[in-house]
């Protein structure tokens, strides 16, 4: 009698237990938020109303305008995984849902992707067929489920605590090497500037060094040159006095040989002029007032 009140009580705790965990998961679920960004392509709105409806039935869901506004303030309005990562988290959402309908073959497909808000990553891709006035019940049906495996996949912010502690400490760990790293880097740019400077310095002093030489060396020559240029005039003026008084010595010279040679003219001049008077007088015959001539030889009174 117990074994079969427990085997009647076991098919009425199992249906039990499966509603609870139904409940459970529904409630899990409802929990999590998520936004609907755009759906580009044509007939797009529509497709957008029918993903919006599915999710409000499934999930807790934020508005398109808070994410827009809060990606435009923080310059992340791309949709790669470092942009969704931060404005998702910033806003608050476990999940991001966009898509585009597309035109291929004659057929039009919903592109749907789900990004992790966690991790900015995408957990799920769908292709879901799209009419052109819209999508049909069976296809909301799967886009229901397919939201619901998406964003089932993505982690709930709220409840990641230990994730978000453990990446606060990996962030403070990076920006600690990160700061090691840019403190290695300007101490490394500060010796180079300092090698640079005493470099530089070095520079200027041997210049300094080397047109205070080329100064010495010129004024040096300056004054060899000047030295030079003195003692040559010296010379010149030595030589033109030794040349003057040369040419005073050779003029007196031979002023003294002209004036010895004239006195020795006139000196001759004047003994031959002597001799003439004496072999004239010599020659000369003497008379007297009658005009006869006087031997010079009688005396007088014989």
């Amino acid at each position: 009698m117990i074994t079969a009140m427990s085997r009647g009580l076991h098919w009425l705790v199992l249906p039990l237990a499966l509603a609870l965990i139904g409940a459970v998961g529904s409630e899990a679920m409802a929990k999590r938020s998520v936004v609907v960004l755009d759906i580009d392509g044509s007939g797009s709105k529509a497709v957008r109303r029918a993903v919006m409806s599915a999710a409000k039935k499934n999930f807790k869901v934020v508005k398109r305008s808070k994410y827009t506004k809060t990606a435009r303030k923080m310059d992340a309005e791309s949709m790669n995984k470092r942009d969704v990562k931060r404005v998702a988290r910033k806003v608050g959402v476990d999940a991001v849902v966009y898509g585009t309908v597309k035109k291929k073959n004659g057929k039009r497909q919903l592109y749907l992707i789900v990004r992790d808000g966690r991790t900015g990553k995408k957990v799920e891709r769908y292709k879901i067929p799209v009419k052109k006035k819209g999508m049909s019940k069976k296809n909301v049906k799967t886009l229901a489920r397919k939201l619901r495996e998406g964003v089932r996949r993505s982690r709930d912010v709220d409840d990641d605590a230990n994730e978000e502690r453990s990446e606060r400490r990996r962030d403070r760990v990076a920006a600690r090497e990160e700061r090691k790293r840019a403190d290695k880097a300007e101490r490394k740019r500060a010796d180079k500037a300092e090698r640079k400077r005493a470099d530089k310095a070095e520079r200027k002093r041997a210049a300094i060094e080397r047109r205070e030489q080329e100064a010495e060396a010129a004024e040096s020559e300056e004054r060899r040159a000047a030295k030079e240029k003195k003692r040559a005039a010296k010379e010149k003026r030595k030589a033109e006095k030794q040349r003057r008084e040369q040419e005073a010595a050779d003029a007196e010279r031979e002023e003294r040989r002209a004036a010895k040679k004239k006195r020795r003219a006139e000196k001759e001049k004047k003994r031959k002029e002597r001799e003439a008077e004496e072999n004239r007088k010599r020659l000369e015959v003497k008379t007297d007032d009658k005009g006869q001539a006087i031997d010079d030889e009688v005396p007088p009174g014989f």
